[in-house]
């Protein structure tokens, strides 16, 4: 979860930064996206995401993107251990992708984005239950914990994604779109939900 607050404030100031630099730039829009990405196979967890988005001359876009998650690995109910001994997958992924825009409607907005990412990933692996280092008791009361190795990953992957974006707001607009996010250890896919806030005023001129 730290990974995921200090992503969300390493964007919020890239986005301020490069606002602040294009301040005379009446083309380009600057914009947040914050949400959280389902994934479409039933084994894998909700991700957060986060995102920075520029709207550049032409309707092309460049956007910064960040997805993180954590989840417990799955081991038997008759284990009988106790949850914070259970170890946990890590992942944190960060791409930059570029894209086109289509306006639809000075509040409607359909964007189509790609480009490398770069992941981080750790796994535990060769779980053994063992007894509890801190046993004093015999029988019933005694627990278990897990003994287990890490496997950590540094990937090259490739992101796509789609979002439709519905903004009723000039700082404030909402998202619903699809995503895939290839590597060889754990690729991802689904349906992001997500929340825009900045600059998100559409461009005057005729699409």
């Amino acid at each position: 979860m730290k990974a995921i607050y200090l992503s969300v404030v390493f964007l919020l100031t890239i986005e301020n930064a490069i606002a602040q630099d294009s301040a005379k730039s009446e083309e380009m829009i600057f914009y947040t996206m914050f949400g959280a990405s389902i994934p479409a196979a039933k084994n894998q967890h909700v991700i957060g995401n986060a995102s920075v988005v520029v709207e550049l001359k032409h309707k092309y876009l460049l956007a910064l993107r960040y997805y993180g998650q954590e989840y417990k690995e799955e081991v038997p109910a008759s284990d009988h251990v106790n949850d914070k001994y259970i170890p946990s997958h890590t992942y944190n992924e960060v791409n930059v992708s570029v894209g086109k825009i289509k306006h639809f409607h000075e509040k409607l907005r359909f964007s189509f984005s790609t480009g490398p990412s770069f992941v981080a990933y750790e796994m535990p692996y060769n779980l053994k239950k063992v007894p509890h280092p801190n046993n004093s008791w015999g029988g019933f009361f005694n627990s278990s914990i897990y003994e287990y190795e890490v496997r950590k990953y540094n990937l090259p992957g490739w992101s796509v994604r789609a979002d439709l974006a519905f903004i009723p707001k000039q700082k404030f607009g909402l998202s619903l779109g699809a995503f895939f996010n290839y590597n060889r250890k754990l690729p991802i896919g689904g349906l992001n939900v997500n929340v825009l806030l900045g600059k998100l005023k559409p461009s005057v001129e005729e699409i």
